[in-house]
């Protein structure tokens, strides 16, 4: 079912295709909380990919504080610019959705950026979900 509201991050939502995908799953192959929240985002930013293509996003972004927590380990040694990047496109998410954090990530034409945008922001989700006893 496609998300009709992508300019809003809905941990409800979430939460709530999160305990879908775990009653789906033999308790065998269960993957980790993690790697269903990562496959839920990773549809999101898809769905977000595909609708960015016919708009732009709003040039009046003001970014917040935004932990370095939000990175995955492998992104600890990553270039402080990169670094400082995905931490805006985190912020701009937050406060605009995932839409627009998409929409900005894509015109960075970077994959690695881009891969580390995904991995924080599933981090930030997780934690958000917990934060709020979701899952």
């Amino acid at each position: 079912m496609p998300d009709n509201n992508l300019h809003n991050i809905n941990y409800e939502q979430i939460a709530q295709e999160y305990k879908e995908n775990l009653q789906r799953l033999d308790a065998v192959e269960k993957p980790s909380e993690r790697e269903i929240i990562e496959s839920i985002v990773k549809k999101k930013v898809e769905e977000a990919a595909t609708l960015s293509k016919a708009t732009q996003p709003s040039p009046s972004l003001i970014p917040q504080n935004v932990s370095s927590e939000v990175f995955p380990s492998y992104a600890l040694s990553a270039e402080e610019d990169v670094k400082e990047k995905v931490k805006k496109l985190i912020e701009i998410t937050l406060e605009k959705g995932i839409s627009a954090g998409v929409r900005l990530a894509l015109k960075e034409n970077d994959p690695y950026l881009l891969d580390l945008y995904h991995d924080a922001l599933v981090e930030k989700v997780l934690d958000e979900l917990k934060r709020r006893e979701l899952i």
